[in-house]
């Protein structure tokens, strides 16, 4: 009798707990895979390794972005530099930091699916693709995918800086920014830049919005100030 009580309410008991627990980490069912380094990521998630699982990712987009794109025929020019070390340069090799790199994005999303709270992977990821790959739309996707997991302050600035960066003629962006902004734990630097984004893609009635919402809800004398100069207030 006892057994017949104990079995239903273990079951509606697991049940409940199983609605009641929030996982730290994306769902499996959330994950495509993709033909970046499957085996660290199967033997990872298998053991529940995903922070060192994410470090190892990482380590491979590092080479990965750090092997200049080099065309197998390229020309090349070798000289000394006069204390016996010989040095080669290919024609048509970009600069530092520049190149197509396909797969980094791809990279990025894994370690971000990995370990979504590995900081320094996401402010790197995210600074190459907006400022050296030309790719901000999918550093953008990368922090926000990140930032619904973690509220470090240093993502807040990096989408600022994005924004500002890509101001022009980028009403996609501007109404990314606004729907952030309005938000009530948005950081003042952040509605400072999306005030700022709106304003110059001819979006005066949300920028006067934002700075209005900062002028109620910071004490940071520097956007306060700010806000009423655009607000054209004393």
């Amino acid at each position: 009798m006892r057994i017949k009580l104990f079995a239903p309410v273990f079951f509606i008991c697991s049940v409940y707990l199983s609605f009641s627990f929030v996982y730290g980490y994306p769902p499996l069912s959330l994950h495509k895979q993709k033909p970046v380094n499957p085996m660290t990521e199967m033997v990872s998630l298998s053991f529940g390794l995903r922070r060192a699982g994410a470090g190892l990712l990482f380590i491979n987009l590092l080479q990965y972005y750090g092997t200049p794109e080099i065309d197998e025929h390229a020309a090349f020019h070798e000289h000394d530099d006069g204390h016996g070390h010989k040095h080669i340069h290919y024609e048509g090799e970009p600069e530092f930091g520049a190149g197509k790199y396909p797969l980094f994005y791809e990279y990025s999303r894994k370690i971000i699916f990995m370990d979504p709270y590995f900081s320094n992977a996401v402010l790197y990821s995210c600074g190459a693709l907006a400022f050296n790959l030309n790719r901000p739309d999918q550093a953008i996707s990368l922090l926000k995918t990140a930032m619904s997991y973690s509220q470090n302050p240093d993502y807040y600035k990096m989408l600022a800086a994005i924004a500002v960066k890509n101001a022009g003629n980028r009403k996609e962006l501007a109404q990314l920014m606004y729907e952030i902004a309005v938000k009530k734990d948005t950081p003042a630097i952040l509605k400072n830049s999306a005030a700022f984004i709106n304003k110059v893609n001819g979006r005066p009635d949300r920028a006067r919005e934002i700075y209005e919402l900062i002028l109620s809800t910071t004490k940071d004398e520097f956007y306060i100030r700010t806000a009423k100069k655009n607000l054209g207030l004393k």
